[in-house]
């Protein structure tokens, strides 16, 4: 059901820039959606972070700049399409909760009047656009905790000594608990195998190729360098990760001498 969270934020971001558009002639964005499955004291806390462009592209490729999406409608159109696509799904392969589930929606729509919540603060102008593509990307690649919050572990006790902020105090809490607890914590956390934790939608769709040579215009107008020859893996590496995959921990770099390809029904030898 974690499939809905992606899909409820991509329709309440189309929703949203269809406000903004003619009936007859829809421009759709591009968006990037990250689902994070936890909160800062590693509890089940699913939620997804999306960057979006400031406009979007329609059929004939014309883009339109949109600067500004409407808060109210973002809230009470996810709470909306949130709740819908789980009813659906519920109905469908369990029907027998279908009837406890509608008196959670009616709950849920009577506790959160405006919708649920959304955080989609104004950006200051100082900060501009690059502020927000490091905090997307800062959140993209983030894993559940880092190492560098955990301060103590006692081996004889079996306790792990962490600390995080609480998001809406901004105290500072600290926790002990038994190593089973902790790693319970922590294993919730990992995806089923093959779940994409981060999606492209719209103009960013890897299916969008229509789009792709009117999006690489646009880029090189704005001064971003656009490279045409395809990268390797290791300058792929390095650009992205800052490391070099062939550098070895001695300093050393790893030269490349040979490779054997056996023919069919031969054996494979592993040699050290």
């Amino acid at each position: 059901m974690l499939n809905f969270l992606f899909d409820s934020a991509w329709k309440t971001i189309m929703y949203s820039f269809k406000k903004n558009c003619r009936k007859d002639d829809t421009f759709t964005p591009g968006v990037m959606i990250t689902l994070h499955t936890f909160g800062r004291s590693l509890i089940w806390n699913p939620h997804v972070h999306c960057l979006v462009t400031e406009g979007g592209m329609n059929k004939k490729h014309i883009y339109k700049h949109i600067s500004y999406i409407n808060y109210e409608v973002l809230r009470k159109s996810f709470m909306r399409t949130l709740i819908k696509e789980m009813r659906e799904y519920i109905a469908a392969a369990h029907p027998e909760k279908l009837k406890g589930f509608k008196m959670l929606a009616n709950q849920m729509y009577s506790e959160h009047e405006n919708g649920f919540y959304v955080n989609a603060p104004k950006m200051e102008e100082k900060r501009g656009k690059d502020a927000v593509v490091s905090y997307i990307v800062r959140y993209t690649g983030r894993p559940v905790m880092a190492s560098s919050r955990i301060t103590e572990y006692d081996w004889k006790n079996g306790t792990v000594t962490y600390w995080y902020e609480d998001h809406k105090t901004k105290e500072h809490i600290t926790v002990k608990e038994s190593v089973f607890a902790f790693m319970k914590k922590l294993i919730q956390h990992i995806p089923e195998a093959q779940f994409k934790m981060i999606r492209y939608y719209g103009i960013y769709a890897t299916c969008a190729h229509h789009h792709k040579k009117k999006v690489k215009t646009l880029i090189l107008e704005h001064g971003h360098h656009w490279a045409d020859a395809p990268k390797h893996y290791r300058r792929d590496l390095i650009d992205t990760y800052g490391v070099d995959p062939l550098k070895c921990e001695c300093g050393s770099y790893m030269v490349y001498i040979d490779n054997y390809i056996p023919s069919k029904g031969a054996q494979f030898y592993e040699t050290g």
